[in-house]
């Protein structure tokens, strides 16, 4: 009797709100490719892109012409790479971390902090540590999330402390960490997009002509990620970096024309007298679906049971 009421009240549902769409999923469509100067990150304000290595920054115009380079000399002692990096609007965030390449588990990684520089002269203003407490053994990337207005990290290893996602402020205060079910192996890149988290990851094998992968998920604790897009057209398989978003597009860093060997460059590939460093830009098109058409599944999934 119980399960007949729940199908009589679905069936009204159906007629009452079988006009109105919600949303289903997206799909991406490449749409430019643009060549440039730095290997790691990307992120984007209104009226620019920011694109950084281990020892540079760059400032792009909104078509992607490079307006300011500087080089990272003025970042905290020690460092020597610089991850994927993100923006409030007003300053630069950029993951910063010292490690010992010799070390394959990255054992000799760190002084990990956030690097916080002016968004329009690309100066340093200050760092700050990240917290021992919170267990990160590493920092892939930083990402800023408009919801709440703090900042998102995430690490490259793949052990346990690379299965979570670490909140700060932007002041520095250590805010706690989010546990994923499924996250993929190598992260490099991390950005919100209407609130959803979206990761790259280095988890192919270029070697062997394997793509890379974007997921993403909604936060919170125990979420399970999905994968969003296979990296299957770009022009040479390489390696994937950072990720941001701008005006309904995506835009993905990409490496290639070197070799990979446990997520790390090492020599250049035949043909290829240095490394290229490509953004991919993708149009999202988001799709919907009617709740008749929701409810319908559920229906038919109930109706199968009697």
């Amino acid at each position: 009797m119980k399960k007949l009421v729940i199908i009589v009240v679905m069936v009204c549902a159906l007629y009452v709100l079988s006009g109105y769409k919600v949303y289903s999923h997206t799909t991406f469509t490449n749409a430019d490719i643009y060549n440039v100067a730095g290997e790691q990150g990307i992120c984007a304000t209104d009226d620019h892109f920011y694109n950084n290595g281990s020892f540079k920054l760059v400032k792009y115009s909104p078509k992607m012409k490079q307006q300011l380079y500087v080089k990272v000399k003025d970042a905290p002692q020690g460092i020597n790479h610089i991850g994927d990096i993100a923006t409030d609007g007003q300053y630069l965030y950029l993951s910063m971390e010292h490690y010992d390449d010799a070390t394959k588990d990255h054992q000799g990684t760190n002084q990990l902090c956030i690097g916080v520089y002016d968004r329009n002269t690309l100066k340093y203003r200050h760092s700050f540590p990240l917290d021992a407490r919170s267990g990160q053994k590493e920092i892939a990337g930083v990402a800023y999330r408009e919801k709440d207005h703090c900042l998102y990290l995430a690490s490259w290893l793949d052990d346990e402390s690379s299965q979570y996602i670490y909140r700060y402020s932007r002041q520095g205060q250590y805010l706690g960490k989010y546990h994923l079910q499924n996250m993929p192996s190598h992260i490099q890149g991390l950005s919100f997009y209407q609130d959803e988290l979206y990761i790259t990851a280095d988890d192919g094998d270029a070697n062997r002509n394997a793509s890379d992968h974007v997921y993403k998920t909604k936060l919170k604790d125990g979420a399970k990620l999905s994968q969003v897009l296979t990296l299957n057209n770009v022009r040479d398989q390489g390696e994937v970096e950072g990720i941001t978003f701008k005006d309904q597009k995506m835009y993905v860093l990409y490496v290639r024309g070197t070799r990979v060997v446990d997520g790390r460059r090492i020599g250049l590939k035949k043909g290829y007298q240095r490394p290229v460093y490509e953004i991919y830009s993708y149009d999202m098109h988001m799709h919907y679906v009617t709740i008749r058409h929701k409810v319908r599944l559920k229906l038919e999934k109930l109706l199968a049971k009697f």
